[in-house]
């Protein structure tokens, strides 16, 4: 079955950006040895730990934006995207280096087994919701976070901190 082409420069945007993620954990996953239990010298999660925190991240946000999608699916639109007030916080949040505390919600413990596949499983099921999202209002569909329903979400927010997100981590990984 052919994928239809996503329409919305947003979203098409977010989908190249995540395969990136996505191509990147694979080839790391696929390195000689234990690549994925390596800890930066300095500290801080194994990369198995942060496959963990991306995967409960993630699940944690399709738990809001399923439903959120069915229950704004008669708001349609191709309106440019722009973050509202909150995404914008999170987004300029995460594009900085400094360092920030995961909600203790997010908090790896220990890895499922084995992350790297089910990530990366996981990425294909976050790329099929984006192209689900075609379509859709990217700016009057909301919702709460997982975390804080004080923390309102337009889709189109919620999709660019996932993959911001990501890329954030990522990148700690692959020095």
């Amino acid at each position: 079955m052919a994928t239809r082409t996503v329409q919305h420069p947003h979203l098409t945007d977010l989908l190249n950006r995540l395969a990136k993620c996505r191509d990147q954990i694979r080839d790391l996953a696929a390195e000689p040895g234990d690549a994925l239990n390596w800890q930066p010298p300095e500290g801080g999660w194994r990369i198995a730990m942060v496959l963990e925190h991306l995967y409960t991240t993630s699940e944690a946000y399709f738990g809001v934006v399923e439903p959120a999608m069915v229950r704004g699916s008669e708001k349609k639109g191709q309106a440019p995207w722009k973050p509202g007030i909150t995404g914008k916080i999170f987004l300029n949040a995460l594009q900085k280096p400094t360092k920030l505390k995961a909600p203790k919600k997010f908090q790896p413990i220990k890895p499922r087994d084995p992350i790297g596949d089910q990530f990366i499983q996981q990425q294909e099921n976050l790329a099929l919701l984006i192209r689900k999202a075609d379509g859709l209002d990217l700016r009057r569909i909301k919702f709460g976070s997982p975390v804080s329903s004080l923390l309102r979400f337009s889709l189109g927010d919620c999709f660019a901190i996932l993959v911001t997100h990501q890329e954030r981590h990522i990148k700690q990984c692959i020095v």
